[in-house]
């Protein structure tokens, strides 16, 4: 599961914010796991230890590590291939939340949610073979209900085996289509394509509630009760996000004085309709107005970009994450862009 969002500056290795323990970075990319989840490891690892399967659950955690921290460095290095920023990353009880900031175009945010399960298909390529020439592939292999994996194995092949267990799962599980998870997120994309943002984004979380309630009534039947508290995690968060896109498609003339219906971009059409460069510069009148024209839209191009970040913003931690500088910014954006009108 992926979080889309600014990333989190700040030294130390204690994060209050999020009560988080920093790890360190990798190639600029920040780690960090949240208390709580290092406390579900040790709850995890203790009822192992209890039931005599403590090797099966020390694998499983560090494994699930692994996998969910491979998986959010495909989603920030995808990111970064289409020119987007990311630069953090969180592990939590509920999975990991890769901070990134994509251009907001369909085809970029689409690249950017592929990437974490196009990690999970690799590690799937490599591992499947080296089992199946070993003879260790079977049905419940393939079951994402049932974890256990035998015990009768030698223990390089247990190991693999419960490593294509996680993963499996957590592909499986990525790929459905309930937002926030990565399937959630991809048919939100998809739909953008042919529509705008808002409206992708109503559809998207509206079947991503639907699917949440499927999810959570199968995990209730075969018991996955933390399965079951993901699924209404889900359901909350599409439920959120829906009226957060619904409130923002319905402002075509709204306090930050342009039209959000056709999503963040829109910026671009409303605020250089009206600014080009004079084909014929003969006189210094002329020149001056080219030199003028260009300063006009590189103001206009920072302004864009400092928006499409404060609207961003907006959408991910709502209207009071604002500063008082960063309203002042949407202020003076909306009676520049009402005086071009």
């Amino acid at each position: 599961m992926t979080g889309f969002g600014a990333g989190h500056s700040g030294a130390g290795r204690w994060d209050r914010q999020s009560w988080s323990l920093v790890l360190g970075s990798i190639a600029g990319i920040r780690v960090r796991v949240q208390i709580v989840f290092i406390l579900f490891a040790l709850f995890w690892v203790l009822s192992g230890y209890q039931e005599g399967m403590l090797v099966t659950s020390l694998l499983q955690v560090g494994f699930l590590f692994g996998v969910v921290l491979l998986h959010e460095f495909g989603h920030c290095f995808a990111c970064r291939s289409v020119g987007g920023r990311a630069d953090d990353i969180l592990m939590w009880p509920l999975g990991g939340l890769a901070y990134c900031e994509p251009p907001h175009r369909p085809g970029e945010n689409l690249i950017t949610t592929l990437g974490g399960p196009a990690v999970n298909v690799v590690i799937f390529i490599l591992v499947l073979p080296i089992l199946f020439v070993a003879g260790e592939v079977n049905g419940s292999l393939f079951n994402p209900f049932v974890m256990y994996v035998g015990d009768d194995l030698a223990i390089w092949s247990f190991a693999l085996r419960v490593l294509f267990k996680v993963n499996y799962v957590l592909l499986l599980f990525n790929l459905l289509p309930i937002y926030p998870f990565d399937g959630g997120r991809v048919l939100q994309e998809l739909i953008w394509f042919r529509t705008n943002y808002h409206t992708a984004t109503v559809w998207a979380t509206n079947i991503g509630m639907g699917g949440a309630v499927l999810l959570a009534g199968i995990s209730l039947w075969n018991q996955e009760l933390q399965l079951a508290a993901i699924a209404v995690f889900a359901f909350i968060v599409s439920y959120q996000t829906r009226r957060e896109a619904e409130i923002m498609g319905q402002m075509p003339e709204n306090e930050f004085g342009y039209d959000f219906s056709e999503g963040y971009t829109s910026l671009e059409r409303s605020m250089g309709s009206s600014s080009h460069r004079p084909n014929v510069l003969k006189t210094l009148h002329g020149r001056w107005k080219a030199w003028s024209s260009r300063r006009q839209e590189e103001h206009h191009q920072k302004l864009r970009a400092e928006l499409d970040r404060l609207l961003e913003k907006i959408h991910q931690h709502g209207m009071e994450s604002l500063s008082r500088q960063e309203r002042r910014i949407l202020e003076q954006a909306s009676k520049q862009l009402r005086s071009r009108k």
